[in-house]
């Protein structure tokens, strides 16, 4: 899947988007009209890999973002505490590693790991 996508909308969808690969409406546009036009095939085929979100997706996508930007807040926060007099101590950064550690996609992510779902990534 690639991150750049195309959205758009019609009139069949009131209360959402329409969302498509580029690779896919590009193969549409390019082959349609040198193999005869728009059909009902070809348009049933494209409709294949349309996705449209609805406002309960949007929602829901909105909440994750949220969700995880607090996340990364609390890391940097941890990660950064290490050079602060204030709360430099081995308890505080054992404890909050413990609470950060626990939060559901944290854990879910360390256990999907250990079940070998996720494959650690390395460089060179």
């Amino acid at each position: 899947m690639s991150w750049r996508t195309v959205f758009g909308g019609a009139r069949e969808i009131v209360d959402g988007v329409a969302w498509i690969e580029p690779a896919h409406i590009t193969q549409h546009m390019v082959v349609t009209p040198i193999t005869g036009g728009v059909t009902p095939e070809k348009t049933s085929a494209l409709r294949e890999h349309i996705f449209v979100y609805e406002l309960g997706d949007l929602e829901t996508i909105a909440e994750a973002i949220q969700d995880l930007v607090l996340l990364i807040d609390e890391f940097k926060i941890y990660v950064s505490s290490y050079r602060q007099d204030s709360i430099n101590t081995a308890d505080w950064r054992a404890d909050r590693f413990k609470q950060i550690s626990e939060k559901k996609p944290i854990a879910d992510g360390v256990a999907s790991y250990r079940r070998g779902k996720l494959r650690r990534h390395t460089v060179g």
